[in-house]
């Protein structure tokens, strides 16, 4: 991998296809099929099998993985939420361990929190409350309040908009699944003169977006 990105090396940007992948550095066929009757020994069903070889999806009983790998899985709760995981580490069988990297499972455990903002939690905006700019700019100069303007300053990018290099005529389509003040947005486009095209959508309980 790291010579693919080495001008001087003869395997610069030489990538290798998925069946070369398979064959030089996967396990092989063989190895799968050692895996998957090891899974059978304790009705553990092997549903996928990713097509560089690297990954083995199988369903079965806790009980099964429990025997297949010393799980040892228990019955948590957590903020009143109940979830089931493993105590500790899984015990790869001896034939298994010149194949197995690891097993990840079983366990049903949130992992990842959200930490989205809800608008019933921001009675007013602090940008249309703070914000100001000096006359004939689109730059405030002052943190946590920076613009587009701030943006070309700070980054050197002003000689490209004297270059005429600047969008003009492009469309810019801005998607967010986050909660956000719509007249936020507004209030912003306003400050530094931009016009854009107000849509008012109708309220869901979901969205979906794709640019």
């Amino acid at each position: 991998m790291t010579s693919t990105q080495d001008p001087k090396s003869p395997s610069y940007h030489r990538f290798l296809s998925l069946p070369s992948f398979v064959f030089f550095f996967a396990p092989s066929s063989t190895e799968i099929l050692i895996v998957t009757e090891y899974l059978k020994l304790f009705g553990i069903q092997v549903t996928d099998v990713y097509s560089d070889h690297l990954l083995i999806k199988a369903t079965g009983t806790i009980d099964a993985f429990n025997k297949a790998f010393s799980f040892d899985v228990h019955d948590f709760s957590r903020d009143g939420r109940r979830f089931h995981r493993p105590l500790g580490k899984p015990n790869i069988p001896f034939i298994l361990r010149d194949i197995l990297v690891t097993v990840i499972g079983p366990s049903n455990e949130a992992r990842f929190r959200p930490r989205n903002v809800r608008l019933s939690d921001r009675i007013k905006s602090p940008f249309r409350q703070q914000a100001a700019l000096p006359p004939h700019t689109i730059a405030t100069g002052v943190p946590q309040q920076y613009t587009v303007g701030d943006v070309a300053n700070r980054y050197d990018i002003n000689p490209l908009y004297q270059a005429h290099i600047d969008g003009k005529g492009q469309t810019v389509g801005i998607a967010t699944l986050a909660n956000f003040i719509p007249d936020d947005a507004y209030a912003y486009w306003s400050l530094i003169d931009l016009d854009v095209l107000r849509t008012v959508l109708p309220r869901c309980t979901s969205t979906a977006a794709a640019i």
